[in-house]
């Protein structure tokens, strides 16, 4: 993996845990992937900004579980990506960033603690 894309992972997770990244899923963007990619049920989720847009998803070639992050353009024209699959080395970073982005996006931490505020009040 280029140092750069590594840094820029790192980053992303960094902000990510602490809720500073802006992810949304694709579909709410016009990051559609055509060609290869998801289905839109699937996870695929991306971040944009006047200068980028970064997108990352899970997805399955030759059968082999894989997760791509795609580097566009403010002409979301692709720049660079990393594809790696299940086993290979930089696939621990990858998965942790989309597991914590796909928390993010569903809002999974929020979702939990309204069901434990909800859970202490009588008559649940």
């Amino acid at each position: 993996m280029k140092e750069e894309i590594k840094d820029i992972i790192l980053g992303l997770t960094e902000k990510t845990r602490n809720n500073q990244v802006n992810w949304v899923h694709v579909n709410e963007t016009n990051l559609v992937q055509e060609e290869e990619g998801p289905s839109p049920i699937e996870e695929d989720y991306a971040v944009s900004t006047s200068n980028f847009s970064i997108n990352i998803f899970r997805t399955k070639r030759s059968g082999q579980n894989t997760i791509r992050l795609n580097i566009l353009n403010d002409r979301g024209n692709l720049v660079t990506y990393l594809e790696v699959e299940k086993g290979e080395s930089d696939y621990v970073l990858l998965s942790d960033l989309l597991d914590i982005t796909k928390k993010y996006v569903l809002g999974e931490d929020r979702l939990l603690n309204n069901i434990k505020e909800d859970l202490a009040k009588p008559g649940v």
